[in-house]
Protein backbone atom coordinates (compact mmCIF):
# COMPACT_ATOMS: atom_id res chain seq x y z
CA UNK A 1 0.00 0.00 0.00
CA UNK A 2 1.59 3.07 -1.20
CA UNK A 3 0.64 7.23 0.02
CA UNK A 4 -0.45 7.70 -3.28
CA UNK A 5 -3.74 8.36 -1.77
CA UNK A 6 -3.04 10.90 0.52
CA UNK A 7 -0.94 13.00 -1.75
CA UNK A 8 -3.20 13.25 -4.59
CA UNK A 9 -5.79 14.63 -2.08
CA UNK A 10 -3.24 17.68 -2.18
CA UNK A 11 -4.89 19.21 -5.14
CA UNK A 12 -8.10 19.79 -3.07
CA UNK A 13 -5.70 21.81 -0.30
CA UNK A 14 -6.35 25.56 -0.63
CA UNK A 15 -2.82 27.11 1.19
CA UNK A 16 -1.06 27.01 -2.19
CA UNK A 17 -3.38 28.99 -4.19
CA UNK A 18 -3.61 31.80 -1.81
CA UNK A 19 -0.17 33.02 -3.15
CA UNK A 20 -1.76 33.01 -7.20
CA UNK A 21 -2.12 36.26 -8.53
CA UNK A 22 0.22 38.24 -6.24
CA UNK A 23 2.26 40.70 -7.81
CA UNK A 24 5.53 41.53 -6.92
CA UNK A 25 5.12 44.61 -5.10
CA UNK A 26 2.30 42.86 -2.83
CA UNK A 27 5.55 40.14 -2.16
CA UNK A 28 7.79 43.16 -1.31
CA UNK A 29 4.63 44.35 0.74
CA UNK A 30 4.20 41.07 2.57
CA UNK A 31 7.63 40.70 3.53
CA UNK A 32 8.29 44.40 5.02
CA UNK A 33 5.52 43.18 7.03
CA UNK A 34 6.93 40.05 8.37
CA UNK A 35 10.19 42.07 9.25
CA UNK A 36 7.83 44.34 11.12
CA UNK A 37 6.98 41.00 12.93
CA UNK A 38 10.15 40.21 13.86
CA UNK A 39 11.12 43.01 15.14
CA UNK A 40 7.47 43.09 17.23
CA UNK A 41 8.33 39.62 18.39
CA UNK A 42 12.22 40.91 19.48
CA UNK A 43 9.94 43.79 21.41
CA UNK A 44 7.57 41.11 22.72
CA UNK A 45 10.68 38.72 24.26
CA UNK A 46 12.34 41.89 25.99
CA UNK A 47 9.34 42.68 27.09
CA UNK A 48 8.75 40.10 28.78
CA UNK A 49 12.05 39.47 30.19
CA UNK A 50 12.00 43.53 32.07
CA UNK A 51 8.56 42.61 33.13
CA UNK A 52 10.09 39.52 35.47
CA UNK A 53 12.87 41.71 36.48
CA UNK A 54 11.13 44.47 37.38
CA UNK A 55 8.49 42.09 39.35
CA UNK A 56 10.27 38.70 39.97
CA UNK A 57 7.93 36.26 40.99
CA UNK A 58 7.78 35.89 44.80
CA UNK A 59 6.57 31.76 45.61
CA UNK A 60 7.60 30.16 48.96
CA UNK A 61 7.15 27.03 47.15
CA UNK A 62 8.76 26.45 43.46
CA UNK A 63 6.14 23.44 43.43
CA UNK A 64 3.26 24.34 45.28
CA UNK A 65 1.07 21.60 43.21
CA UNK A 66 3.44 18.79 43.79
CA UNK A 67 3.93 18.53 39.78
CA UNK A 68 7.72 17.74 39.79
CA UNK A 69 7.00 14.97 42.97
CA UNK A 70 3.93 14.25 40.51
CA UNK A 71 6.50 13.52 37.50
CA UNK A 72 8.81 11.75 39.64
CA UNK A 73 6.44 9.27 41.22
CA UNK A 74 5.57 8.23 37.55
CA UNK A 75 8.66 7.50 36.31
CA UNK A 76 9.66 5.72 39.16
CA UNK A 77 6.42 3.18 38.52
CA UNK A 78 7.73 2.86 35.12
CA UNK A 79 10.87 2.09 36.02
CA UNK A 80 9.66 -0.25 38.64
CA UNK A 81 7.81 -2.24 35.34
CA UNK A 82 10.45 -2.68 32.75
CA UNK A 83 8.26 -5.28 31.16
CA UNK A 84 5.28 -2.61 31.06
CA UNK A 85 7.65 -0.17 30.17
CA UNK A 86 8.82 -1.75 27.57
CA UNK A 87 5.78 -2.99 26.09
CA UNK A 88 4.36 0.85 26.09
CA UNK A 89 7.54 1.94 24.18
CA UNK A 90 6.90 -1.24 21.91
CA UNK A 91 3.21 0.20 21.65
CA UNK A 92 4.58 3.47 20.70
CA UNK A 93 6.56 1.88 18.04
CA UNK A 94 3.08 0.21 16.32
CA UNK A 95 1.63 3.31 16.74
CA UNK A 96 3.89 4.98 14.48
CA UNK A 97 3.46 2.10 11.97
CA UNK A 98 0.17 2.06 12.04
CA UNK A 99 0.14 5.69 11.43
CA UNK A 100 1.55 5.60 7.72
CA UNK A 101 -0.78 2.98 7.08
CA UNK A 102 -3.91 4.88 8.31
CA UNK A 103 -2.68 7.68 5.91
CA UNK A 104 -2.67 5.36 2.90
CA UNK A 105 -5.82 4.41 3.57
CA UNK A 106 -7.76 7.68 4.62
CA UNK A 107 -8.85 6.17 7.86
CA UNK A 108 -10.52 8.35 9.57
CA UNK A 109 -9.99 9.93 12.92
CA UNK A 110 -12.13 10.90 15.91
CA UNK A 111 -13.87 14.49 15.38
CA UNK A 112 -11.85 17.55 17.34
CA UNK A 113 -13.22 21.06 17.00
CA UNK A 114 -9.37 22.31 16.82
CA UNK A 115 -8.76 20.48 13.80
CA UNK A 116 -12.52 21.41 11.71
CA UNK A 117 -10.49 23.21 8.74
CA UNK A 118 -10.64 21.46 6.03
CA UNK A 119 -6.85 22.00 5.28
CA UNK A 120 -5.83 19.44 7.93
CA UNK A 121 -7.63 16.28 5.87
CA UNK A 122 -6.97 18.01 2.36
CA UNK A 123 -3.39 18.30 2.61
CA UNK A 124 -0.81 15.36 3.59
CA UNK A 125 1.65 17.94 5.86
CA UNK A 126 -1.37 18.76 8.05
CA UNK A 127 -2.68 15.69 7.71
CA UNK A 128 0.69 13.69 9.28
CA UNK A 129 1.09 16.78 12.43
CA UNK A 130 -2.89 15.64 13.42
CA UNK A 131 -1.94 11.88 13.46
CA UNK A 132 1.34 12.90 14.74
CA UNK A 133 0.01 14.56 17.48
CA UNK A 134 -2.83 11.94 17.99
CA UNK A 135 -0.91 9.20 18.37
CA UNK A 136 1.29 11.35 21.17
CA UNK A 137 -1.56 11.95 23.36
CA UNK A 138 -3.04 8.60 23.12
CA UNK A 139 0.22 7.62 24.57
CA UNK A 140 1.07 9.41 27.16
CA UNK A 141 -2.03 9.21 28.74
CA UNK A 142 -1.74 5.35 28.27
CA UNK A 143 1.50 5.68 30.36
CA UNK A 144 -0.83 6.68 33.44
CA UNK A 145 -3.00 3.49 32.71
CA UNK A 146 0.51 1.18 32.60
CA UNK A 147 1.59 2.93 36.12
CA UNK A 148 -1.62 3.25 37.81
CA UNK A 149 -1.19 0.39 39.72
CA UNK A 150 1.64 1.70 41.11
CA UNK A 151 0.52 5.10 41.63
CA UNK A 152 -2.27 6.26 45.01
CA UNK A 153 -5.10 7.99 43.34
CA UNK A 154 -4.18 11.84 43.34
CA UNK A 155 -0.82 10.73 41.91
CA UNK A 156 -3.05 9.25 39.09
CA UNK A 157 -5.35 12.47 38.74
CA UNK A 158 -2.22 15.05 39.06
CA UNK A 159 -0.25 12.27 36.87
CA UNK A 160 -3.83 13.16 33.88
CA UNK A 161 -4.02 16.75 34.42
CA UNK A 162 -0.37 16.93 33.81
CA UNK A 163 -0.23 14.79 30.77
CA UNK A 164 -3.92 16.69 29.65
CA UNK A 165 -1.87 20.02 30.00
CA UNK A 166 1.32 18.98 28.18
CA UNK A 167 -0.77 17.51 25.45
CA UNK A 168 -2.56 20.67 25.06
CA UNK A 169 0.28 22.43 24.53
CA UNK A 170 1.90 20.33 21.78
CA UNK A 171 -1.40 20.94 19.66
CA UNK A 172 -0.05 21.90 16.16
CA UNK A 173 -3.15 24.14 16.24
CA UNK A 174 -1.71 26.60 19.21
CA UNK A 175 1.78 27.54 16.77
CA UNK A 176 1.02 29.52 13.67
CA UNK A 177 3.44 28.09 11.41
CA UNK A 178 1.57 24.56 11.72
CA UNK A 179 -1.80 26.18 11.85
CA UNK A 180 -3.69 25.88 8.50
CA UNK A 181 -6.31 28.76 9.47
CA UNK A 182 -3.47 31.15 11.21
CA UNK A 183 -1.38 30.47 7.73
CA UNK A 184 -4.30 31.27 5.68
CA UNK A 185 -4.65 34.45 8.01
CA UNK A 186 -1.37 35.59 7.47
CA UNK A 187 -1.25 35.01 3.57
CA UNK A 188 -4.61 36.70 3.02
CA UNK A 189 -3.75 40.18 5.18
CA UNK A 190 -0.11 40.15 3.72
CA UNK A 191 0.94 39.27 7.05
CA UNK A 192 -1.07 42.06 9.07
CA UNK A 193 -2.78 39.23 11.09
CA UNK A 194 0.83 38.15 12.61
CA UNK A 195 2.21 41.74 13.06
CA UNK A 196 -1.29 42.41 14.93
CA UNK A 197 -1.39 39.94 16.78
CA UNK A 198 2.49 40.34 17.97
CA UNK A 199 1.53 43.94 19.14
CA UNK A 200 -1.72 43.02 20.89
CA UNK A 201 1.01 41.06 22.72
CA UNK A 202 2.77 43.45 23.67
CA UNK A 203 -0.25 45.56 24.99
CA UNK A 204 -1.37 42.66 27.26
CA UNK A 205 2.08 42.93 28.89
CA UNK A 206 1.63 46.50 29.73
Amino acid sequence: MTMKKSFEDLNSSTLPGLFDGLSASDLQAFSQTLMQAGLEAQGLMRDMVMSHTAAPLQMTRPDPFGMLETQTRLATALARNPQKAGHAMMTLFQGWMNLFQSMATGQELPKDRRFSDPEWSANPAFDFMRRAWMLNADWLNGLIDTAASELDEETCLKARFLVSQIVDAMSPTNLPATNPAALRAMIETGGQSVLEGLRNARRDLQ
